[in-house]
């Protein structure tokens, strides 16, 4: 009987100009179809551990969107290069106030139905100016804000309120 160590790949996941992604998600994915996590290593980078000498798929998934690409676990390293993103950025001309102590719900969802990617961003209602959404795969997305009141709004008869729905949005890469 002849114990084989566990292999691990440190991979890094950045943009097409090298910026670090730490909010990114990494698991990997492996040809029975199973899958096993990695550890956050801080600052863009995680480990996969417990590997066998099989190939495996490297999935990272950043802002809604999924990215796979393969990895040989002989090779300790693995670098994800994710394309530029957008951010879209809603500015109120007055801070956001409602009488409630529910929240602000700001949806972004992609307009292309072959993408799955639905972004939400909640605020309170706490005299705020803006939303911002800091990484947007490019394309079309539609903006909808809604109010939506707390447990205990609720029990006093206040539902959600829509404040704007279906707003056109185009993301470019590397714009705001």
């Amino acid at each position: 009987l002849s114990l084989m160590p566990e292999r691990r790949v440190v991979i890094t996941v950045v943009d097409t100009e090298g910026t670090l992604i730490p909010e990114a998600e990494v698991f990997a994915e492996f040809e029975d179809g199973s899958s096993g996590g990695t550890s956050p290593l801080g600052d863009g980078k995680f480990e996969a551990h417990g590997l066998s000498d099989e190939p495996f798929k490297i999935v990272t998934q950043v802002a809604g969107r999924y990215y796979t690409q393969s990895h040989d676990p002989a090779n300790p390293e693995a670098r994800v290069v994710i394309p530029l993103h957008g951010k879209v950025v809603v500015e109120f001309g007055r801070p956001l106030a409602h009488e409630g102590q529910g929240g602000f719900l700001f949806r972004l969802r992609a307009t292309d139905p072959s993408e799955k990617i639905r972004l939400t961003e909640v605020l309170d209602p706490t005299g705020q100016t803006r939303c911002v959404f800091a990484r947007v795969y490019p394309g079309a997305y539609e903006l909808s804000v809604v109010y939506v009141p707390s447990d205990e709004d609720r029990k006093n008869g206040q539902e959600i309120e829509n404040l704007a729905g279906a707003l056109p949005v185009q993301v470019q890469a590397g714009a705001e």
